[in-house]
């Protein structure tokens, strides 16, 4: 049975986080641990007229990576980040991990040689970003390590993620409008 808050967030982060329009490409990153999430996007997306391009990643793809990649490996660009952030219109991450210390036992060396390898992806994405051409949400789904991390039941967690996220109300996109025009005045 499909959560309708996730549903609802979806929405908010498809029409109001990153106003996706007909006819866009949209590059929707998660993990399988964040799947329903994920699917619900995937679908707002299509419902919005613009075209998915999913990267779903495996629990635990980022933490073998670390321990297997050579240098090589690890300072290779695969040419689908690097499209995703050069000609995508919109990116929606979302994060799930089912354990927050996956990558604790990774040498920050190894973590470091990656994300320099990495900079100019965000560099670009970045420029981007502020020129107005290229928009983007990041978000998670709630999972039992973050509710560990939280010290929560997962339920508890959800409850209070989701209606930190406005995804409990009836009218989610309007009441993300309504509550960012009294914050700015705009």
């Amino acid at each position: 049975m499909k959560d309708q808050r996730a549903e609802a967030l979806a929405q908010i982060l498809v029409h109001y986080s990153t106003k996706v329009k007909k006819g866009e490409t949209v590059v929707l990153q998660a993990s399988t641990t964040a799947e329903p999430l994920a699917q619900a996007v995937y679908e707002e997306i299509l419902r919005a007229g613009a075209f998915p391009v999913v990267q779903l990643s495996p629990e635990g793809a980022a933490a073998a990576f670390y321990e297997l990649a050579n240098d090589e490996q690890l300072e290779w660009i695969p040419p689908t980040a690097a499209w995703a952030v050069e000609q995508a219109d919109v990116r929606i991450a979302i994060l799930g991990d089912a354990n927050t210390r996956d990558l604790s036992q990774v040498d920050p060396k190894r973590q470091g040689k990656a994300q320099k390898a990495r900079k100019g992806l965000m560099e670009t994405s970045m420029k981007r970003s502020a020129s107005g051409e290229y928009r983007w949400a990041l978000t998670l789904f709630p999972t039992h390590a973050y509710a560990s991390e939280a010290g929560m039941s997962l339920s508890a967690y959800e409850d209070f993620y989701y209606a930190a996220c406005l995804a409990t109300d009836p009218e989610p996109v309007a009441i993300a409008e309504d509550l960012h025009e009294l914050v700015t005045g705009t």
